[in-house]
């Protein structure tokens, strides 16, 4: 089997992911690659796979999918790519297994799996790593036939509702190549997002929360209001003119029929109870036609790739950031005369759920985490703006007081932004401690030290933050207090001699898994570590 000839250009980061999923393999059995929505994983990984078949032609890779629509769209993309793409799909009465086979995983559970070298997980926050879950099947399945199976997943939100992908005892251990959707807006691979405040939002205080989002039940009853909805509809139609391609999330199939017979234009509504010729049908009339409005409750909220969206109206509350993050994506992509997105939120989703580049993400058993408020409202025109700024760009309207600032933050749906931005004095960062680590460092003076490195255990936040202790050095007084310095950090007197057996017996005795969170101090040139926090005994020492 051989690639086609190079008819597709790779930007230089997608260049930079390929080659880092490439060395991650040489060493290991797995790789996550982590890229927004628009940022073309698909083509990335069509790299990846050309780099596969040079190395080894007659490399066996599948490709696996959660949705029928994935499997048509992904193998239509291969065959331009790639010779010989065989698709295995129950409900495409298709049943090719090749050398590159696009599969659902719905239609595996029962089937006979060939031999494969290298299965591909698109949407890889869907993989339920569960016992007994239908992709745990396929995967114990897939390795009793080759017990070195390669495994790269991708996606673009690395998380689940009750917590991340990744780490100890799962499939993928750490993110192996990462860009964020800040990242991407900067570079002009998306457009911005701008949110207005809404006055008529539904409110979710009151909403109890199953399986680490809100009660369905709960949400149903709260959003099926005819006037509260024609409320919300009279407030978002003059927001939304000029806006060529509009999508509404909703909560439920009678919530999105309500929405759309509300809506004083023709709307089109797709739910899950029409069959996959209705859905084709009605996405064409909306994309080919003039209709502005799609209406949908979960079937676009994923894989769905119409860049001309300019606009999402969100409907549903939730506090699940992976269907905020992927349904807000939907409209983010770049397309001919499309400036910028335009989200209004009706279900107080953002201060639920954070910003799209640091979104809240709630670990089984582990609370809700606090997060900073670095965005305030306009007063006179409810747009949302940085916490530094001093001038409203859409009004003009000028903070001239501290109760304007406060009037912003006052109401819940002034928690959290559609991106993070200014960089606080100081800032508590929570760590991840599987990612902690100290290691022996000679400074330029000649100075032997411990480098202790800390990562934030957001995985979008890739910086690292470095404390140094000297440990050995010509000044006396210093060596005397390195054993004090020690512990300032790790909370325990470590009795040793050289720096290399402090490390070891910081290693040894997991001192740095204590560590939950740091304090850090932006006013330098560089940022400084000047207090942590431990979990037993939930103590700070300053640094």
């Amino acid at each position: 089997m051989e690639m086609t000839k190079s008819h597709f250009d790779l930007r230089d980061y997608q260049l930079e992911a390929i080659e880092a999923v490439w060395r991650a393999l040489f060493d290991k059995d797995n790789a996550l690659l982590v890229l927004p929505t628009g940022a073309g994983k698909t083509l990335t990984i069509a790299g990846f796979c050309e780099k596969v078949y040079k190395a080894k032609p007659d490399a066996r890779v599948l490709f696996l999918v959660n949705k029928v629509s994935l499997a048509t769209q992904t193998a239509k993309v291969f065959s331009g790519l790639i010779d010989g793409v065989g698709v295995f799909c129950g409900s495409l009465n298709s049943y090719s297994q090749e050398r590159f086979t696009v599969a659902s995983i719905q239609s595996l559970v029962r089937a006979d799996l060939d031999n494969y070298h290298l299965v591909i997980v698109d949407e890889a926050h869907r993989l339920d790593q569960r016992e007994g879950s239908q992709y745990m099947k396929v995967y114990s399945k897939l390795l009793s036939v080759n017990k070195k199976l390669k495994i790269v997943g991708l996606t673009a939100t690395p998380f689940r509702n009750d917590g991340y992908i990744y780490g100890p005892d799962k499939i993928f251990d750490s993110i192996t190549y990462c860009k964020d959707v800040k990242w991407a807006i900067d570079q002009g691979w998306l457009v911005r997002p701008f949110m207005k405040h809404t006055k008529e939002r539904f409110l979710t205080t009151g909403l109890h929360t199953r399986m680490g989002d809100f009660d369905s039940r709960e949400v149903r009853n709260l959003t099926v209001d005819r006037p509260k909805v024609q409320r919300q509809i009279d407030d978002a139609m003059p927001q939304l003119e000029g806006r060529n391609k509009i999508i509404w999330h909703c909560s439920c199939i009678e919530h999105a029929e309500l929405v759309a017979e509300t809506i004083p234009e023709e709307a089109i509504v797709i739910h899950s109870k029409m069959n996959i010729k209705e859905r084709k049908k009605q996405l064409s009339k909306f994309e080919d036609g003039n209709v502005r409005h799609l209406v949908f409750v979960m079937i676009v909220s994923e894989g769905y790739d119409f860049p001309p969206i300019s606009a999402v109206v969100l409907m549903r509350p939730t506090k699940s950031p992976l269907l905020y993050i992927q349904c807000v994506g939907r409209a983010l992509r770049t397309s001919l005369g499309k400036k910028d997105c335009l989200v209004l939120d009706y279900g107080e989703v953002v201060a639920n759920c954070g910003p799209l580049d640091d979104p809240i993400v709630r670990e089984k058993g582990s609370g809700t985490k606090v997060k900073p408020i670095p965005m305030k409202f306009c007063p006179s025109c409810l747009e949302y703006l940085k916490s530094s700024t001093m001038e409203c760009h859409a009004c003009g309207h000028k903070f001239k007081v501290e109760r304007d600032y406060m009037s912003g933050l006052s109401d819940k749906s002034g928690v959290a932004a559609v991106l993070s931005s200014d960089k606080p004095r100081f800032e508590w960062i929570e760590v991840n401690p599987e990612r902690s680590n100290v290691s022996v460092y000679e400074s330029r003076s000649g100075n032997m030290c411990l480098k202790f490195t800390f990562r934030p255990k957001n995985y979008l936040n890739l910086r690292t933050f470095n404390k140094f202790v000297v440990i050995k050095s010509d000044n006396s007084f210093v060596d005397r207090r390195a054993p004090q310095n020690v512990h300032q950090v790790v909370g325990e007197i470590v009795s040793a001699v050289t720096p290399e057996e402090y490390e070891r017996e910081i290693i040894q005795q997991h001192m740095l898994s204590r560590i939950k969170k740091i304090k850090v101090d932006h006013r330098g040139k560089y940022p400084q570590i000047v207090e942590f926090v431990r979990d037993e005994q939930f103590n700070v020492s300053r640094a």
